[in-house]
């Protein structure tokens, strides 16, 4: 044995984009502090969907977690803080949102084919 252990890694935070990431990556660096970014599909590290998807905006394709030594962690978290981060940790365990759209979208069938039903029992009689 070395006496030297592997160290472990932690996700520090999630960018939704790729020259943030990058950014944060080299301020954590120049700091002396060891980072891996990694891409990964947004669809995977960030369930739900987008509410805007439905009016034409499209949905992200890729995200970039940024994981840092564990006795690094609190260290790289002040970096970041220092350039511009907000402290949110972006898809770590997060429950999917709840789609109020889908549920939107049944209620007001299921009015309008009552509606129909009821307009044509009426008009029937």
């Amino acid at each position: 044995m070395t006496g030297t252990e592997p160290v472990a890694f932690v996700r520090l935070t999630v960018a939704r984009e790729a020259a943030i990431a990058e950014r944060w990556r080299d301020a954590l660096e120049a700091a002396g502090i060891e980072a891996i970014l990694e891409i990964d599909d947004a669809a995977y590290a960030l369930p739900g969907r987008s509410p805007l998807v439905g009016i034409g905006v499209s949905p992200m394709t890729f995200v970039y977690p940024i994981s840092v030594p564990l006795p690094d962690r609190d260290r790289a978290a002040a970096v970041l803080i220092d350039h511009g981060w907000d402290g949110a940790v972006e898809g770590a365990l997060r429950e999917p949102p709840a789609s109020t759209g889908s549920t939107l979208k049944a209620a007001l069938l299921a009015l309008a084919a009552a509606a129909l039903i009821f307009a044509w029992r009426f008009s029937a009689s």
